[in-house]
């Protein structure tokens, strides 16, 4: 319970009251009917998702997965490499190049932290914000990755 008001202060601190009628604060914007863009975290009102503003290019999937767990935005220390069902939400089926309505997202293929085990080794699930798909990556490669909390 503490943990959860401790949230939602910080919330409030960083981006205010999310109603429909409210004044924004000059380093925010309303990006669709659910993202409010903060300086540097992004709030998903339709899943509770904050996602961190910038993130972080050519990174390997263990690469990927440090970076979240040591990242600090905002105060908060408890980041992590969203799942694939997590990088899904911010798909849009509507649109390509980048599929989304998420600010500042490139079209380019981002982590999961989603893996599956083949023979020829680990892969990870990623999707690729040019056409939105969901895609198989090899976890040695070097691609995109944005955390999230809750």
């Amino acid at each position: 319970m503490l943990k959860k008001f401790i949230f939602i202060f910080m919330i409030f601190l960083f981006m205010p009251v999310f109603s429909n009628t409210r004044i924004l604060l000059p380093q925010e914007q309303w990006l669709s009917e659910h993202f409010v863009k903060g300086s540097i975290l992004i709030f998903d009102s339709r899943t509770d998702f904050v996602w961190t503003k910038n993130f972080q290019q050519a990174l390997t999937y263990k690469q990927a997965v440090r970076f979240c767990k040591r990242a600090k935005f905002g105060n908060f220390r408890n980041w992590k490499l969203p799942t694939i069902h997590q990088l899904q939400t911010i798909v849009s089926q509507k649109r390509m190049n980048p599929a989304t309505v998420f600010p500042d997202m490139p079209s380019t293929i981002f982590w999961s932290s989603t893996t599956k085990q083949l023979v020829d080794g680990l892969y990870v699930w990623g999707i690729d914000f040019k056409t939105g798909k969901k895609i198989l990556l090899k976890a040695t490669d070097l691609y995109s990755s944005r955390c999230v909390r809750k």
